[in-house]
Protein backbone atom coordinates (compact mmCIF):
# COMPACT_ATOMS: atom_id res chain seq x y z
CA UNK A 1 0.00 0.00 0.00
CA UNK A 2 2.82 2.42 0.79
CA UNK A 3 4.18 2.20 -2.75
CA UNK A 4 0.75 2.66 -4.29
CA UNK A 5 0.05 5.73 -2.15
CA UNK A 6 3.48 7.18 -2.92
CA UNK A 7 2.88 6.80 -6.65
CA UNK A 8 -0.43 8.63 -6.34
CA UNK A 9 0.92 11.41 -4.09
CA UNK A 10 3.75 12.19 -6.48
CA UNK A 11 1.50 12.05 -9.55
CA UNK A 12 2.94 8.88 -11.10
CA UNK A 13 -0.08 6.62 -10.73
CA UNK A 14 -2.07 8.29 -13.50
CA UNK A 15 0.46 7.10 -16.07
CA UNK A 16 0.08 3.51 -14.83
CA UNK A 17 -3.69 3.21 -14.88
CA UNK A 18 -6.69 5.02 -16.32
CA UNK A 19 -8.64 4.76 -13.06
CA UNK A 20 -6.51 5.00 -9.90
CA UNK A 21 -9.58 4.55 -7.68
CA UNK A 22 -10.27 1.06 -9.07
CA UNK A 23 -6.63 0.03 -8.62
CA UNK A 24 -6.56 1.35 -5.04
CA UNK A 25 -9.84 -0.45 -4.29
CA UNK A 26 -8.50 -3.73 -5.68
CA UNK A 27 -5.31 -3.39 -3.62
CA UNK A 28 -7.31 -2.76 -0.45
CA UNK A 29 -9.47 -5.81 -1.12
CA UNK A 30 -6.36 -7.93 -1.60
CA UNK A 31 -4.94 -6.62 1.67
CA UNK A 32 -8.16 -7.38 3.54
CA UNK A 33 -8.33 -10.89 2.06
CA UNK A 34 -4.72 -11.53 3.10
CA UNK A 35 -5.78 -10.67 6.66
CA UNK A 36 -8.60 -13.22 6.46
CA UNK A 37 -11.38 -10.63 6.43
CA UNK A 38 -14.62 -11.07 4.47
CA UNK A 39 -14.83 -8.65 1.56
CA UNK A 40 -17.74 -10.27 -0.28
CA UNK A 41 -19.99 -7.23 0.13
CA UNK A 42 -17.39 -4.52 -0.51
CA UNK A 43 -18.63 -1.74 -2.76
CA UNK A 44 -16.73 -0.71 -5.86
CA UNK A 45 -15.53 2.88 -6.26
CA UNK A 46 -18.16 5.24 -7.57
CA UNK A 47 -21.14 3.13 -6.46
CA UNK A 48 -23.69 4.30 -3.96
CA UNK A 49 -25.22 2.38 -1.11
CA UNK A 50 -28.71 1.15 -1.77
CA UNK A 51 -31.29 2.90 0.38
CA UNK A 52 -33.22 -0.14 1.55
Amino acid sequence: MHGLISLEVYGHLGTQTGDPAKLYHAELLDLLRSLGLDVEHARHPGTRRSSA
